[in-house]
């Protein structure tokens, strides 16, 4: 409730003006704009830093395109993985409820970090249908007609 009112009345997690003309041009399928998520690092090594728990609460943005998923902590990116890149292979993409997508990695593939653990989380509506179709890598499923 909070993320969708600092969104509608302040602009907080919206995709910058040249990135949304961009995937609009890719076909945008799913959007969920100015919804709560975090990031959660575990165990995570980088030269000079060391995180053994660590989150960042966040109002951001989760976009999936025709070519790709795109997800935004405030007007930051935090990802852009293509539909059929291997990478996306990497993450493991499931549902945490009805309401909650969550996004996990292995933290050594993500420079700087050398090892540890990444969790992206989004409180989003239809978690579990965007989830089933990002595990599958589905080109194009999700665009509606």
């Amino acid at each position: 409730m909070v993320g969708g009112l600092l969104h509608r009345w302040f602009g907080v997690g919206r995709i910058p003006a040249e990135e949304w003309k961009v995937l609009q041009s890719e076909g945008v399928g799913v959007s969920f704009l100015g919804r709560p998520g975090s990031v959660t690092l575990r165990h995570c090594r980088a030269p000079g830093r060391y995180h053994s728990w660590k989150r960042h609460w966040f109002v951001g943005s989760l976009v999936v395109t025709s070519r790709r998923v795109v997800a935004y902590s405030y007007s930051r990116r935090l990802l852009s993985i293509g539909l059929d890149d291997p990478e996306l292979g990497e993450w493991d993409i499931h549902s945490r409820g009805r309401r909650r997508l969550c996004m996990v990695r292995d933290a050594a593939g993500v420079p700087p970090f050398q090892s540890g653990t990444i969790e992206i989380r989004f409180k989003i509506p239809g978690a579990e249908q965007v989830a089933a179709l990002l595990r599958r890598g589905e080109r194009g499923a999700l665009v509606r007609p």
